[in-house]
């Protein structure tokens, strides 16, 4: 799946600036701190139109998640999803709420419920509540 955050605003950074910053993010509870900083940015200018500063995070959180604890992805993918459907790119929003969920087994038999589930399959149903013909999935 591409994840073209560049086209959402987000400046390319030079090479030895990128590496520089991605070099940083080797702690344990990096990428919380970092979902966390893209979740409030997502909530206070995004929405509002505004949305440089939360594709910046939402990108530096996936370049966490890939390099250090791929395992823990989820939430950061379930806040991606949000950014992107509240910029009206519904598809992507889905792609990327439909890998959380397989990935957190949602349809398999006695998976574990968890608060990354209950949040991906709330923000999926919402999402979803909006299309008329979808709505019916959605319930």
């Amino acid at each position: 799946m591409e994840l073209d955050l560049e086209a959402e605003g987000v400046d390319n950074l030079d090479e030895v600036d990128e590496e520089r910053l991605f070099g940083t993010l080797n702690g344990d509870n990096v990428g919380k701190a970092v979902t966390n900083l893209a979740e409030y940015l997502l909530m206070t200018q995004a929405m509002k139109g505004e949305i440089r500063n939360a594709a910046f995070w939402f990108r530096l959180g996936l370049k966490y998640y890939e390099r250090c604890k791929p395992e823990q992805i989820d939430r950061h993918l379930i806040m991606l999803a949000l950014f992107y459907a509240t910029r009206d790119k519904r598809m992507m929003a889905e792609g990327l709420y439909r890998q959380v969920l397989d990935k957190l087994g949602h349809d398999k038999q006695g998976s574990a419920l968890n608060y990354n589930l209950v949040m991906a399959l709330n923000f999926y149903g919402r999402m979803l509540m909006s299309f008329e013909k979808r709505q019916s999935e959605a319930q």
